[in-house]
């Protein structure tokens, strides 16, 4: 064996001149051997220094050979140890043996022993290397288990560890934590499936699937399965299971509770169904558009304008071949729709209007609003504007009254308000029309409410009248345009005391009606007539489309449980109230509060109670505080609210916050526990030196704080 150090070696022998002999003879063949002439001498030197090998005769002064090993042993691990012992000293060799050295010669009366030393130094250090890598690996086999159990000790996820024949060998803490069952509770895999699956049926439906995946268990994925399990507190929780099986036979499966995340995504399916359902029944075309420039969705509307389905078109190079045949207007329509993608931000819309051959041959005019989404996919609305732009074509004659309502269909189409549209149909009106006096009004419910008057009535003759009541239900009920010449041979629709010769009312599609009036009889053409309704036809498409639009933003920003403002809007409205914190030098406050025993109310009366509770807590928590503030289902069970402008108003706040929160737990009786919350407070101003997530993150703080003061009562009051 190759070496970088000599070996050393002790040799302890009484007779000086054999001892030399060895030395010297050892000496030759690369090793540095020290003499001990008696046990103490030998002890003294092995104790002082360090030797790879020690010889050891039986036959010593003071102490004989096997009282030095076991002097020696007693101090700790031995080298490799050699005996000499005289002929017929067989039982010595054999206890020295016992005692741990590595081997023994025997002297012979000739030397012919000390030919054998080599030999023997070699074996006994060859020995000695495969003992000490065996050690090693076993030292590191005991690491690599105690980092393996400390992770799994420390894992975020539930653990368990399955022997090959079938006994459970560990359960780490998360798994308690999850299911409530401790190894003690479940020994063996059956005892799992029994607790676990109490039902038969589905016990029996489990333990096939897990079969079937240990059957696969081979196989280079990893097997993801989940059930419905029974805790051991009688709650059910949705549990994923991860199992991964080890070369050894055993399984260790890994597992999480997906329970809260289950019914997130079934209220996401719900509002992904209600957002459907909305776009499904939607009077415009609508399509999203991936990435990758992939149809994703068409919805029938879309279909129904263009005669396309999404078979027809899957990508977008594919609809700009058919909806433009001819290259050169295909061209213009591409680098537009790529100039105008460029211009807008996320979120935002720039429309257009193209001409489009339709999958019959038919062209139509089409007023395009993309908006990109945060996902990176093309939001993008049709509206079907053939038939105005043609009339608008054939009433091009009537010169400038028609100019100015084709740009008032362009300023509508970019209104962001409903009161907005009103207020540019009303100035449309004025200059296509000549009249002393209009009102528009849009349906609230079953009453027709004025909007805008021009000139501005008196407050007596500010209008809220029936959808059956006068000129302006029947206009709204059959959706016609009616024209009186003669107003005192008609319905007085406007007032009373109006001196109004002549009328106009005309319906804004389903939603309201508009009137203009006139002191001069027989004052509105034909011609008046058609240019008003299409005003009123733009006017119609512009209220539906921001409706829409802001029903879509309000799905957005809003818990579909509470009402309350979600994590999403408060992304977006906090970086915009630090800012004008910091300009107008105003503190802000953050209040983080959380509903006590939440997890028991779900178990014990179940989450419809549960989702209850959070509704009316969220209402409670709206009316405690201002207009102004800003209250969030944070997630969960917990609540933030954010108060702006506020100089510690923060007692009073939790004071009515106590007060209502008493005020639900007197009138609602269902639970034999009072309804509490946990609350965490911390301000922040301007100047402040921490980050607003770290004033978060103190509020969240306290509100833990005083969630384990309270579970600390209730135990107490449990145990009593």
């Amino acid at each position: 064996m190759d070496r970088p150090e000599p070996i050393r070696i002790l040799y302890i022998e009484d007779d000086p001149g054999l001892a030399r002999l060895v030395q010297k003879r050892l000496g030759k063949t690369g090793y540095t051997v020290d003499i001990a002439s008696d046990g103490e001498e030998g002890i003294a030197k092995y104790t002082a220094d360090s030797y790879d090998v020690v010889f050891v005769d039986q036959t010593l002064p003071i102490y004989d050979g096997l009282q030095v090993i076991r002097i020696l042993a007693s101090r700790g691990p031995l080298p490799p140890m050699i005996m000499i012992t005289g002929t017929g000293d067989e039982k010595v060799a054999v206890e020295a043996m016992k005692l741990g050295t590595s081997d023994y010669i025997v002297k012979d009366v000739e030397g012919g022993y000390l030919n054998l030393l080599p030999s023997v130094i070699e074996k006994v250090l060859q020995q000695r290397c495969v003992v000490d890598e065996k050690q090693r690996a076993e030292e590191e086999l005991q690491k690599e288990r105690e980092t393996f159990f400390s992770m799994l000790h420390k894992a975020p996820y539930g653990a368990i560890l399955i022997d090959k024949d079938g006994t459970n060998r560990y359960i780490n803490p998360e798994f308690t934590a999850i299911t409530g069952y401790t190894l003690k509770n479940i020994p063996t895999g059956k005892d799992w499936f029994r607790a676990a699956y109490p039902g038969k049926a589905y016990r029996q439906q489990v333990i096939e699937a897990w079969k079937r995946d240990f059957a696969r268990k081979k196989a280079d994925r990893l097997i993801s399965v989940v059930f419905s399990v029974v805790c051991k507190d009688g709650g059910v929780k949705e549990i994923e299971f991860r199992p991964n099986w080890l070369d050894d036979g055993q399984a260790i499966v890994m597992l999480a509770d997906i329970t809260e995340r289950r019914r997130a995504e079934e209220a996401l399916r719900g509002e992904q169904e209600k957002f459907q359902n909305l776009v499904e029944e939607s009077p415009l075309g609508v399509s999203i558009i991936g990435k990758g420039g992939h149809f994703k969705y068409i919805n029938p509307t879309f279909t129904e304008i263009f005669g396309y389905a999404q078979e027809d078109i899957p990508t977008r190079r594919e609809w700009f071949a058919k909806a433009y045949p001819d290259e050169e207007y295909r061209n213009h329509v591409v680098a537009t729709w790529i100039k105008d993608k460029k211009k807008t931000k996320c979120g935002e819309s720039r429309p257009n209007a193209f001409t489009v051959t339709c999958k019959d041959g038919s062209k139509k005019v089409i007023y395009f609003r993309p908006i990109t989404m945060e996902t990176g996919d093309e939001f993008v609305t049709y509206e079907d504007i053939t038939d105005r732009v043609r009339a608008d074509e054939a009433l091009r004659e009537s010169g400038d009254k028609l100019e100015k309502l084709h740009e008032v269909a362009r300023r509508l189409a970019a209104c962001m308000s409903e009161e907005e549209v009103y207020h540019v149909a009303v100035d449309a009106a004025k200059r296509i029309l000549t009249f002393s006096f209009c009102s528009l009004g849009i349906v609230e419910g079953k009453q027709i409410v004025t909007k805008v008057a021009d000139p501005h009535p008196f407050v007596d003759e500010t209008q809220t009248m029936s959808v059956h009541e006068g000129l302006t239900g029947t206009t709204y009920r059959n959706g016609k345009t009616h024209v009186l010449r003669e107003i005192r041979k008609g319905v007085q629709a406007l007032s009373p005391h109006s001196q109004y010769l002549s009328l106009v009312s005309a319906p804004i599609g389903d939603l309201g009606v508009f009137q203009a009036a006139s002191i001069e009889p027989d004052a509105f053409s034909k011609n008046d007539t058609r240019l008003l309704e299409l005003l009123l036809g733009h006017t119609a498409a512009a209220i539906k489309r921001i409706r829409l639009q802001n029903e879509l933003k309000e799905q957005a920003i809003h818990d579909h449980l509470t009402g309350l403002h979600n994590r999403y809007y408060l992304d977006k409205v906090l970086e915009q109230e630090i800012k004008r914190s910091k300009r107008y030098n105003h503190s802000m406050a953050f209040m983080m509060l959380d509903v006590n025993r939440f997890k028991e109310i779900n178990d014990r009366y179940g989450h419809q109670m549960g989702d209850e509770i959070l509704r009316e807590v969220a209402v409670l928590l709206r009316e405690a505080v201002r207009e102004t503030d800003i209250v969030v289902r944070y997630g969960g069970d917990e609540f933030l609210i954010i108060l702006l402008e506020t100089n510690g108003e923060l007692d009073s706040i939790k004071r009515r916050i106590a007060e209502k929160v008493a005020l639900l737990n007197m009138k609602d009786g269902q639970m034999d526990f009072p309804v509490t919350l946990s609350i965490g407070s911390a301000s922040w101003g301007p100047k402040d030196h921490r980050s607003v997530d770290e004033i978060m993150n103190e509020a969240d703080r306290r509100m833990y704080e005083e969630k384990k003061q309270h579970n600390g009562h209730v135990k107490g009051i449990n145990h009593a």
